[in-house]
């Protein structure tokens, strides 16, 4: 088994689109017995970090023995690659390249990633409801609140019933307790309505002004009216 230390990728990344050496001969840092046993199947378990992959004759060594497992560490290093190419415009296909290592890492449990890649699944040219709803759901019952928003939404827009509104309000009540604004004016405007639950003008005036006290200029607009 290889389990690859990720730590410190984002800097090598950086440093890769900057252009930048990274890099350092492998005899500077690995003992070469060390390489020696890993060949003679003496190691269980060999330990590297992810730049040593790219130092000119390591791959080929590992591909002499070829490893049953490969381990990842720090999945949000995964992630922050994913941020990288959601703030890239300028480069082609940004986004798809975002989703791509956002599922990823979501896949490998950074439960901020799922998030990120529920709202891009519902954002992005190629939608995926789905596939938004499962990762927004799975990135929610962590704890991530932005990810309850999000699924929240999910459901408001793509509601085939009362359930469907049921829950939305219920996960715009969760995320704006928890301190996101946008969530608060959500809800503020189904309290208004009388969608997915009882209509109380007076609650919807104070949500709206839990969000535009936490920052969401909607929230501001809809109290102008009351």
């Amino acid at each position: 088994m290889i389990l690859g230390d990720m730590a410190g990728v984002e800097s090598i990344h950086r440093d890769i689109a900057s252009g930048r050496p990274t890099f350092h001969r492998a005899c500077q840092t690995v003992r070469r017995n060390v390489c020696k046993e890993y060949l003679a199947g003496v190691l269980d378990f060999f330990m590297i970090a992810p730049e040593r992959l790219s130092v000119p004759g390591f791959p080929e060594m590992i591909a002499k023995r070829r490893p049953t497992l490969i381990a990842v560490d720090e999945a949000h290093c995964i992630s922050s690659w994913g941020m990288t190419w959601l703030y890239d415009e300028t480069a082609k296909l940004s986004g798809a390249r975002a989703r791509e290592f956002f599922g990823k890492a979501c896949n490998l449990g950074d439960t901020k990633a799922c998030g990120l890649l529920g709202y891009m699944t519902q954002k992005g040219d190629a939608i995926d409801n789905q596939g938004a709803a499962m990762a927004s759901e799975m990135a929610c019952r962590e704890g991530e609140f932005k990810a309850c928003f999000n699924l929240g939404v999910f459901h408001y827009r793509n509601n085939r019933g009362d359930d469907d509104l049921v829950m939305a309000r219920g996960l715009f009540e969760q995320a704006c307790a928890a301190g996101v604004a946008r969530a608060c004016t959500f809800c503020g405007y189904m309290w208004e309505t009388g969608e997915g639950g009882p209509q109380d003008t007076n609650k919807s005036r104070t949500l709206y002004q839990q969000g535009c006290e936490a920052g969401d200029k909607n929230g501001c607009a809809a109290l102008k009216f009351k």
